[in-house]
């Protein structure tokens, strides 16, 4: 794989190289999680809107090989949960290239009971995403639609985990989770490199909660 990434990496030029991953788990079953078949060469801009589209790769540091210049003044930070989530835009925003090529070649273990797959409800992921929507808000105003997409479905992700674990979500939880999803609704909605499915989703989880539930239970 690595050898893969870096001949990505040094025929083009690049500061990040991507591949695509296969999703294993317990149970045996091996699922390819991206499209195949794809190959693109972004500049930073273009990386950061990838990033947030649920098309091809996503904030995982797991399946990309680096410039390790990029790390010279970016750290993973210490203690925090979801700390790809934290680093990844920071990383990309700082590249010149970012080649991306589908071909799945990472192996990406969903063990349950991991640190990030457990019954332990907390906002790390939501808190993650509201780094990148202040990072954006300093540094490019004009993408303020791609983090605020980003922070939405970081708010129904959560909900996700509810459901996945069967744990009761209270009321005053699902209200704010909610109303996080309306206020930002609109950017989801007009944002060009969301899929008709990811909208949907958004805007049936902002009228009706109880309805995404039973629908998601059906899926």
């Amino acid at each position: 794989m690595y050898e893969f990434l870096y001949n990505n990496l040094i025929e083009n030029k690049a500061d990040i190289s991507i591949c695509g991953r296969f999703v294993n788990y317990d149970d045996g079953r091996e699922l390819t999680q991206y499209k195949t078949g794809i190959k693109k060469v972004m500049n930073n801009v273009d990386g950061l809107i990838a990033l947030n589209s649920f098309k091809y790769f996503d904030m995982s540091a797991c399946d990309k090989l680096y410039e390790k210049s990029l790390f010279n003044d970016i750290k993973f930070p210490y203690g925090l949960k979801c700390e790809d989530y934290y680093t990844m835009y920071k990383l990309f925003d700082k590249s010149r290239i970012i080649v991306y090529e589908s071909k799945p070649m990472y192996h990406y273990y969903q063990r349950e009971g991991s640190i990030s797959r457990n019954k332990i409800m907390d906002t790390a992921f939501i808190d993650a995403s509201k780094s990148q929507v202040e990072y954006f808000n300093e540094y490019h105003p004009e993408l303020m639609y791609v983090a605020y997409t980003s922070y939405v479905f970081a708010n129904i992700a959560h909900f996700n985990r509810f459901l996945k674990y069967n744990i009761e979500c209270n009321e005053e939880i699902k209200l704010e989770l909610k109303r996080e999803v309306k206020k930002y609704l609109k950017y989801v909605l007009k944002n060009p490199n969301i899929s008709r499915f990811k909208k949907v989703q958004a805007l049936i989880f902002s009228k009706n909660i109880n309805l995404y539930k039973f629908i998601k239970s059906k899926v």
